[in-house]
């Protein structure tokens, strides 16, 4: 839609770890340091490659590979390869040359879509126009000679593409389009144009990346796609500096992902509607109610029930109230990893979230019985630090949800749900001192109303809490960038 062109959309939910997309190259090219490592027609590795006997140039890793390879565009190949000998034309030029003779063979359809391909020839500068004016004479000269070299490449009957204007618009789509497939150690082992592959658009923030066996091409999920949503890809390397991605993009396929975010800005409106109507999302602002509950009511007491209950002295109290935040910095450094080590293992990330929270709440709730039902008094002053250090597992559950609701509007949705989740701290504090004057009773002021609280927490977000994204329109993923 409007500037992104085409793209790919899910019909239905594809899961985490599942591939999108398999597809066999239109035509493909290995680099010329690799021909004599690969498979010249499937691109796979080979200990005794077999060479052309006549071209010396491709190598196969069956007879099987080579026949297969002769029938779909080799024989013209080979006989160009010969009268030009010893030169061999650049990746480029045998990749557009194989795109001719591959469409002896190939399928009207599989042509015409990768004549649909965009070109982006109008932006072109002068200087780069020149230069695929002159790799088209390459290509032309390549072509001359052999059974198939003056088919017509461009849909345009007016202008066949054996013309330099017809090449150089074939060549325009190639560099648009073309992917670069690499081995299993990623490293870039030649060239390969795929219609349908190359109709997924890109993403800072996508949700799928591409495999290769061989020349074939996957395109394999790294996160759930609900259905409607864009499967997007990232054309450059995600660890560069943003400028040097927004610089590459704008050099090499015409569009500016900073100029888009600008754009999308302050006019776009926020989906209030959306947010209220999600229920995961209703669920989530509870167990931040309830999290919180906890946190700014026991904090606040605990020093008055260390010196008041368990009769330790004031300075010992302020003391043990430094204990909760020290053993959540220590949870906090096992939950991360732990949550992340499950996501990579294929463990959905709705039930992730809802097992890290389970713990975050139930460790504290059993913590806060054995005060409640132990007479030990040294026991209970290990134990509330304890439970609140343990309730940290909130970072991988709670706190991390917004995220995966929407990553767009994270930000949004945390404030959302922390304008509940800041309540008890008005409420909840003087309202344990309520309770606290008039029960005289640590047990029903403190301690049952966060059972309460950690109890129907966990079963509401197990109920209705979720780690799948809200899909808002088919374009939200695409605007994440």
């Amino acid at each position: 839609e409007g500037a992104r062109g085409r793209g790919l959309v899910a019909r239905a939910r594809i899961a985490k770890g599942e591939d999108v997309l398999v597809e066999e190259p239109y035509a493909a090219v290995l680099f010329s340091e690799e021909v004599s490592r690969f498979c010249d027609f499937s691109f796979k590795p080979h200990k005794k490659l077999l060479r052309c006997a006549k071209s010396k140039v491709a190598r196969y890793a069956s007879r099987e590979a080579q026949a297969a390879a002769w029938k779909s565009y080799y024989r013209e190949e080979c006989k160009a390869l010969v009268r030009i000998q010893p030169h061999l034309p650049s990746p480029m030029v045998r990749l557009a040359a194989r795109m001719c003779w591959r469409r002896r063979t190939a399928r009207e359809s599989q042509w015409a879509a990768v004549c649909r391909l965009e070109n982006h020839w109008a932006k072109f500068s002068d200087r780069k126009k020149l230069l695929l004016a002159e790799m088209a004479n390459r290509v032309r000269a390549l072509l001359e000679g052999t059974d198939y070299g003056a088919a017509a490449l461009d849909p345009d009957p007016a202008d066949p593409a054996f013309s330099v204007k017809g090449l150089c618009m074939t060549l325009a789509r190639l560099l648009c389009n073309v992917h670069t497939i690499t081995d299993d150690e990623l490293k870039p082992i030649g060239l390969g144009v795929y219609p349908v592959g190359s109709l997924a658009n890109h993403s800072c923030t996508p949700n799928c990346v591409q495999v290769y066996q061989g020349n074939r091409l996957f395109y394999r999920c790294i996160r759930d796609i609900a259905p409607g949503e864009e499967v997007l890809i990232s054309y450059v390397d995600l660890c560069s500096l943003e400028s040097e991605r927004r610089d590459f993009l704008m050099k090499e396929y015409f569009f500016d992902i900073g100029a888009e975010a600008e754009e999308e800005g302050d006019d776009e409106k926020i989906p209030w509607l959306k947010f209220v109507q999600h229920r995961p999302l209703r669920a989530l602002t509870y167990i931040h109610f309830c999290n919180n509950w906890a946190v700014y009511t026991v904090l606040s007491w605990l020093p008055t029930f260390y010196k008041d209950s368990l009769k330790v002295d004031l300075q010992g109290a302020a003391h043990l109230a430094l204990l909760p935040p020290l053993a959540g910095l220590v949870v906090s450094a096992v939950a991360a990893p732990l949550a992340d080590g499950l996501i990579e293992r294929g463990v959905s990330i709705t039930v992730v979230r809802k097992s890290m929270q389970s713990i975050a709440f139930l460790s504290p709730a059993a913590c806060m019985l054995g005060c409640i039902l132990s007479e030990d008094k040294q026991l209970s002053t290990w134990l509330l630090p304890l439970g609140l250090g343990l309730q940290t597992f909130s970072f991988a559950g709670l706190y991390s949800n917004h995220q995966d609701i929407s990553p767009k509007y994270a930000g949004i949705l945390l404030a959302l749900t922390n304008i509940f989740g800041s309540m008890p701290g008005v409420i909840g504090v003087p309202f344990t001192g309520w309770l606290l004057d008039h029960t005289d009773s640590w047990t029903i002021s403190l301690f049952v109303p966060c059972l309460f609280f950690y109890i129907s927490g966990v079963y509401i977000y197990t109920q209705y809490g979720s780690g799948e994204r809200l899909v808002l329109n088919n374009n939200e993923s695409s605007s994440e960038e």
